[in-house]
């Protein structure tokens, strides 16, 4: 009788450890690769060669043929949700706590024909949010997105 009678407690109590873990969790996802964009000053097209694109920045994220002329991507993007301390209290976590999310992003898009570069695109920016769990009251708060495109290699 006393197994009986304590299989629905520990039940209950692993039920509610899986949850508190569960609603306090802080995911990060990152795709690329972290590239120096202070080196994007130095692209001029027409003279700058796939040699010296490899010295500043290594090798692309990926490479494609496209109308015969050679693309190559670098590309970098972060997000991460933290959630705030209320997160963590069991079940009611889920309800009253909120996550902080933010994240960055940056690609750099090249064109080149017979080594050398033709063209060149920067993209980069940020976003930040803040979010309830559940989205019980469907409330979201959101920064401004930053987004900049800009030409490169003028």
């Amino acid at each position: 009788m006393n197994k009986i009678m304590s299989y629905p407690y520990t039940a209950s109590l692993l039920a509610l450890a899986i949850l508190f873990f569960l609603s306090g969790c802080a995911p990060s996802l990152v795709t690329g690769k972290k590239f120096e964009t202070t080196y994007i000053t130095n692209i001029k097209k027409g003279v700058t060669t796939k040699t010296e694109i490899l010295r500043m920045f290594d090798e692309p994220f990926s490479k494609n043929i496209r109308a015969g002329k050679e693309t190559w991507q670098y590309f970098y993007k972060s997000f991460e949700s933290t959630p705030n301390a209320a997160s963590y209290i069991p079940i009611a976590g889920n309800f009253v706590g909120h996550r902080d999310n933010k994240g960055e992003h940056s690609s750099l898009l090249l064109v080149l024909d017979k080594n050398i570069v033709t063209g060149c695109t920067f993209t980069y920016g940020s976003s930040a949010s803040r979010s309830s769990h559940l989205n019980v009251l469907n409330q979201q708060q959101t920064a401004p997105t930053t987004e900049v495109t800009e030409p490169c290699g003028e």
